[in-house]
């Protein structure tokens, strides 16, 4: 099952009940019976840094693990206050509801007392509902006290499932007209999504992202040497400490609930990885976090820990939320083989403890890392069509001052329809020879775009390329201007040839 967040809906509709003002106040009060959940047990990171280090502040909410394997019942130490004033002297109906959770063990008169400003004449029958199983219970309550500004609740829950609990307390009168608001809300419970793995830089934030390394014409032999260290990318698995494990505060998530974790890096050539494969066994592998890869084929590599590394990947990997660090650097190493231009991405699969998270809710993640791409020589020809127009045919003729082959590769940047292309190979021009590029040479590659703008992309410097664009009618042969043609071998004038 492919990892998810939860965080949505009702989870965040229960939020905005949360600060709703002008009404009565439900909260949870600082102490209750033993093994209850009281405020000191929700979240009480300051806001400020809350939504600096996690991305958001989830500020006096009871927090779970959303992979948990199940809440069992829990007691939620509650507190309900009036905006102003006392209850009304004579009867209040109370209704007490909760949202994706079923009362855990009856909920009893014995359960709600008044707030301590209430004298001995507060008092409360369980008039409907409260039985365990329930999710709605209906209370009478009774009060002369004209100090009496509310009442505490110990209500049992049990969570259908992993998620936001709500809690909404109604206060009427037996007319059925509201006090003091009529209705509160509480998230009493709020699930996260405690288990993050993340890819290329660092949750929520991009600063951490590798840029593109390119494989460079010179030194010689071409394309045997990188512009950059290699490191196409960096990943973590991030644990948000904040959560718990269960409706027992003080059980929080650790990054050692990470129990075993298997990474794979893979790309989008067959042969991605034949020049960074090194010598025979670890040495010279790709490494992550300085780990060599366990096993490299050639578009893949493993890391298990089983061979090389020592260490095994959730060793290593597992990172706390609150740190951000951008995560295990991935890096290759040139062997001096050929590099092949590539894409590439990255697949953790990991396993949690099953004694506290749902297997169903673990398993894996894919992210995308940085490419490889070759040096070379950009050509962007203006007005080219995929067909003959008119009589008219367009063609390109490039040639080759160099004794090295060099392989040719268009992309459509616009077109009359707006369409766009990605980067195909076309062709290659021998050593000392040429290619001649026809409409229907660029159809086959790009599709019938009509008329646009083609970039040709030559693994070759400029000095070694000649290109030439004709028109051919039936009056003959005519030369056309280019558009742009590169004149340097920077990586910013090249493009990524597959």
């Amino acid at each position: 099952m492919t990892k998810k967040l939860l965080l949505a809906g009702i989870a965040l509709g229960a939020l905005t009940f949360a600060g709703a003002a002008s009404a009565h106040d439900l909260s949870y009060r600082a102490t209750g019976p033993a093994g209850a959940i009281t405020s000191a047990d929700t979240n009480q990171i300051d806001r400020a840094d809350d939504a600096t280090n996690y991305g958001r502040s989830l500020l006096d909410l009871y927090l779970v693990a959303e992979e948990a394997v199940g809440l069992a019942q829990g007691t939620l130490a509650l507190q309900d206050r009036l905006s102003a004033g006392s209850l009304p002297s004579g009867n209040t109906v109370l209704e007490v509801a909760l949202s994706n959770a079923d009362f855990g063990a009856p909920f009893v008169a014995t359960d709600i007392v008044g707030a301590p400003d209430c004298d001995a004449s507060f008092t409360v029958v369980r008039s409907t509902g409260g039985t365990a199983g329930d999710d709605t219970a209906r209370f009478v309550i009774s009060n002369s006290d004209s100090t009496c500004s509310g009442f505490d609740l110990n209500v049992p829950v049990a969570p259908s499932s992993v998620g936001t609990v709500t809690v909404r307390t109604s206060l009427r009168t037996e007319g059925n007209n509201p006090i003091d608001g009529g209705d509160a809300f509480l998230a009493a419970i709020f699930a996260v999504n405690a288990f993050q793995p993340t890819f290329n830089g660092n949750v929520g934030n991009a600063a951490g992202a590798e840029g593109d390394d390119f494989a460079l014409l010179n030194p010689t032999p071409t394309y045997t040497s990188l512009s950059d260290n290699g490191i196409l990318g960096k990943l973590a698995i991030y644990v948000d400490e904040r959560a718990q494990r269960d409706l027992t505060p003080g059980n929080f998530v650790a990054t050692t609930d990470v129990t075993d974790a298997v990474v794979r890096v893979t790309s989008s050539a067959s042969n991605g990885f034949s020049a960074f494969d090194g010598a025979a066994g670890c040495p010279g592998n790709p490494t992550l976090e300085g780990r060599a890869a366990d096993s490299v084929t050639g578009n893949q590599v493993v890391f298990t820990g089983s061979t090389c590394a020592g260490d095994a990947p959730e060793d290593y990997i597992v990172e706390l939320l609150s740190s951000k660090p951008n995560g295990s650097p991935f890096q290759v190493f040139e062997d001096g083989g050929v590099i092949a231009s590539s894409s590439y991405d990255a697949f953790i699969a990991y396993d949690l403890d099953p004694t506290f998270y749902n297997p169903d809710e673990e398993s894996e993640a894919t992210g995308d890392f940085e490419s490889i791409r070759r040096e070379g020589t950009n050509v962007i020809a203006r007005m080219l069509t995929s067909a003959p127009v008119n009589g008219t045919t367009n063609i390109v003729r490039m040639g080759n001052l160099s004794g090295n082959d060099a392989a040719v590769s268009v992309a459509l940047r616009n077109s009359t329809d707006g369409s766009t292309a990605g980067i195909t190979q076309i062709g290659e021009i021998d050593a000392f020879g040429e290619i001649v590029v026809t409409p229907a040479m660029l159809a086959s590659a790009l599709g019938d775009f009509g008329r646009g703008d083609v970039e040709f992309i030559v693994e070759a410097a400029p000095a070694d390329i000649t290109a030439q664009r004709f028109h051919v009618t039936p009056n003959g042969v005519a030369s056309v201007e280019w558009g742009t043609v590169a004149t340097t071998q920077t990586p910013d004038d090249t493009a990524d040839v597959p």
